[in-house]
């Protein structure tokens, strides 16, 4: 900040010992940086271990404003390989707006991802991230891209049994739907119902996982048909399978791709 081309370096040019400068930095968050300098000048002893929020967003501001994202890169990730359990939707979205303007994708596909999951509703507004110069204007749109594609991908799982079984028109697959269905609706985790509409991403996949764990479709349901169908008694369990790999890592890598791809 002190070299010739920032307004600061003009001013220390005639300093000396006797006839000190002050350098007044009004536009500055004074918690944020008296970080920056304690890691811009090695104190690594005094760098805490979890600065807030509020300060990593003040950070991040000084980081583009100063142009040394390398210098605090190191920390950064560190700052930002915390538990983000619990955490507000505003307390994420400063911290993903730190990962951004430092560069960090990992951190950022991490944070973007927990958003996406706590997140109730379509996404509208996450300070500090929209209305900002520093962020592309279509982060909001790519998140609510990505939260109907896992949301519709919940769906299908979910009611993969259903059209699974109505391949066959037989009585013994139309009882099977017919408890399948029963027992969604008495768990709460019937797709398209206000009580499973209206929860976050995360909930809706807790409340699925749940509920196709205690759905337990008898293999004597219905009479023998002579048909051909199949056993449906493990459909739930297959079910439940496919929805426990689609909330793993594997799901972070592919459905949040387009929100990583924002730094490019």
């Amino acid at each position: 900040m002190f070299k010739p081309h920032f307004k600061e370096g003009f001013s220390v040019r005639a300093a000396n010992p006797d006839n000190p400068t002050t350098i007044p930095l009004p536009d500055d968050d004074p918690e944020a940086l008296a970080l920056l300098c304690i890691v811009a000048h090695y104190r690594g002893y005094n760098v805490p271990n979890t600065p807030s929020p509020d300060c990593l967003e003040q950070l991040a501001i000084l980081v583009d404003k100063y142009q040394c994202k390398e210098v605090v890169a190191f920390h950064g990730a560190i700052w930002l390989c915390r538990n983000l359990a619990g955490l507000s939707i505003e307390d994420l979205s400063q911290m993903l707006f730190f990962a951004y303007v430092l560069d960090l994708p990992r951190e950022f596909l991490v944070i973007s991802k927990q958003i996406l999951l706590e997140h109730v509703g379509l996404f509208k507004k996450l300070a500090p991230l929209t209305d900002n110069p520093l962020v592309p204007d279509n982060i909001i749109a790519e998140f609510n891209a990505r939260r109907d594609v896992t949301g519709s991908l919940i769906n299908e799982i979910v009611t993969w049994p259903i059209n699974r079984m109505a391949r066959f028109r037989c009585p013994r697959a139309i009882k099977s739907i017919g408890s399948y269905v029963q027992q969604l609706e008495h768990l709460c985790a019937m797709p398209g119902t206000d009580l499973f509409r209206h929860l976050s991403l995360g909930k809706a996949f807790d409340r699925a996982a749940l509920a196709l764990a205690r759905i337990h479709i008898p293999q004597t349901v219905g009479s023998d048909c002579g048909c051909g169908c199949p056993d449906m008694s493990d459909f739930a369990k297959v079910a439940a399978n496919r929805l426990k790999r689609s909330r793993g890592l594997e799901f972070g890598k592919t459905d949040m791709t387009g929100l990583s791809e924002l730094k490019t």
